[in-house]
């Protein structure tokens, strides 16, 4: 992807699109505790493409860029992740935060 056509682009390459919706925080998929696994796995596949293309970026600008979609959504399942792990009242909802917030730790290596 050209780094002028990423930052002529309306849309952010994030994967969360907070919205007015049913889904809990809203987030349309987001509806029952079990569906932050396939959130967090999308998120997760997203910040490998994202990775992918820092290593072909050709300028500091687009690495810069990239790196910053890659923190902009590792931060936003993990914030959401941690919030309801610390003051959802269900503890499987805790639990299924404290996997995806497991599963996500290898991302923070990259």
């Amino acid at each position: 992807m050209k780094f002028a056509r990423l930052l002529s682009s309306t849309s952010h390459t994030s994967m969360f699109k907070w919205r007015n919706t049913d889904g809990i925080f809203g987030l349309k998929d987001f509806r029952k505790a079990d569906d932050l696994v396939p959130i967090a796995r999308r998120t997760r596949q997203h910040c490998h493409s994202l990775y992918k293309q820092c290593l072909e970026a050709r300028s500091k600008p687009e690495l810069l860029f990239l790196m910053d979609e890659i923190s902009n959504n590792l931060c936003s399942l993990m914030d959401l992740a941690v919030c309801i792990r610390q003051i959802h009242p269900h503890l499987h909802f805790k639990r299924v935060a404290s996997k995806c917030l497991q599963f996500m730790q290898p991302q923070l290596q990259l």
